[in-house]
């Protein structure tokens, strides 16, 4: 009798400890698209700042990340995009999350390697590009 009880307690104890994590898990979803003219931003990072967990949107700008209880702190980033920053709850469906197109600009762009150029002789495809060619090839 006193081991029935036990094995009951202990089959009990057992359930709520696999139990207890999944109700604490929330599930925070939505959809990334561009804020101008609404086409979902495939790629785009989606991180759980509260939680540290990451997420990755897919083909049709589409996420799902694991959130935790009680207030959570987003950051949705996209290359091109502004970084946008949000709070939401534990458990919530954002909808569309707009981003909106950020310029992007480089001064000079470096690029080395670990060889010496002589005259042409070497064995290494090497194209000396001036800043002028790389602003005409991007204004046409």
């Amino acid at each position: 009798m006193k081991v029935k009880m036990l094995h009951r307690i202990f089959v009990l104890f057992a359930a709520l400890m696999i139990a207890a994590p999944a109700v604490a898990q929330s599930s925070l979803s939505g959809r990334i698209v561009d804020g101008a003219n609404g086409t979902p931003l495939a790629g785009a990072l989606i991180t759980n700042t509260t939680t540290g967990d990451v997420a990755v949107a897919t083909n049709d700008g589409a996420f799902r990340i694991r959130g935790g209880a009680g207030s959570q702190t987003l950051t949705v980033s996209y290359l091109g995009y502004g970084e946008l920053t949000m709070e939401t709850g534990a458990n919530a469906n954002l909808g569309d999350v707009a981003l909106e197109a950020d310029a992007i600009t480089v001064a000079d762009i470096v690029v080395t390697a670990g060889i010496v150029v002589n005259d042409r002789q070497t064995p290494v495809a090497v194209s000396n590009v001036t800043r002028a060619q790389i602003d005409m090839k991007l204004s046409n």
